[in-house]
């Protein structure tokens, strides 16, 4: 990234700038700007950025604030970064209009697949977060999120969200109440495009029954 795209740029939007020695973030918010930064000259623990695959993974990575300086920073506390970003090659476009969350509409992509095509039981981790998707013909989505790998590091159980799928046609779903997107086959892999990037699901031999004991 362009130090100078850094230090200007739009409001209301989060900048990430990822080095072999560093990371620093950059969020402008009505105005005002918040500027965090960490140095790790052997690497910085936690952080895992993938650009074949185009993700981000930040886990529990603490940055400090920058106080003051030419953009007067307005951070005054340690910034705690826990989560995965995940962006397509539209997004590298500096011409491309930003997502607006808000919006909640499908994206334009549409397909031949139902939801008979795609139930069963899918790898839908990244890295090395263990993460599977059932998908049920009864409209029932179910995320098992294994507690015990090397990104949550938790206890040796999963972790289970239960929501529901609706099949509006044309390959475009709704899952739960207001998340849209379109499901397609890429190769060996059930990919789902939604307005703020695309994911991959890889085929498996697990059973739900595999997914075994769930977390309290």
């Amino acid at each position: 990234m362009d130090p100078t795209s850094f230090a200007s740029d739009q409001s209301d939007a989060v900048v990430f700038n990822i080095t072999d020695i560093g990371v620093s973030i950059r969020i402008n918010k009505n105005g005002v700007s918040y500027l965090y930064s960490a140095t790790c000259l052997s690497g910085c623990s936690g952080v895992n950025f993938d650009t074949a695959s185009r993700t981000l993974i930040l886990d529990e990575v603490v940055l400090a604030p920058t106080i003051g300086g030419e953009s007067n920073s307005q951070a005054t506390d340690n910034l705690t970064l826990d989560g995965t970003i995940i962006w397509t090659e539209a997004d590298e476009n500096p011409l491309t209009p930003p997502y607006d969350s808000g919006t909640g509409e499908a994206p334009d992509r549409t397909s031949g697949v139902t939801l008979a095509d795609i139930t069963g039981v899918w790898d839908s981790g990244v890295g090395d977060d263990e993460v599977y998707t059932v998908l049920k013909a009864d409209g029932t989505y179910i995320s098992y999120d294994y507690m015990g790998d090397a990104v949550d590091m938790g206890a040796n159980c999963y972790d289970v969200e239960t929501d529901s799928i609706t099949d509006l046609g044309s390959g475009q779903f709704r899952l739960g109440e207001d998340r849209f997107g379109t499901f397609y086959f890429s190769g060996d892999s059930l990919a789902f495009e939604a307005p703020e990037g695309t994911y991959f699901l890889e085929s498996t031999t697990l059973l739900e029954t595999d997914f075994s004991p769930l977390c309290n």
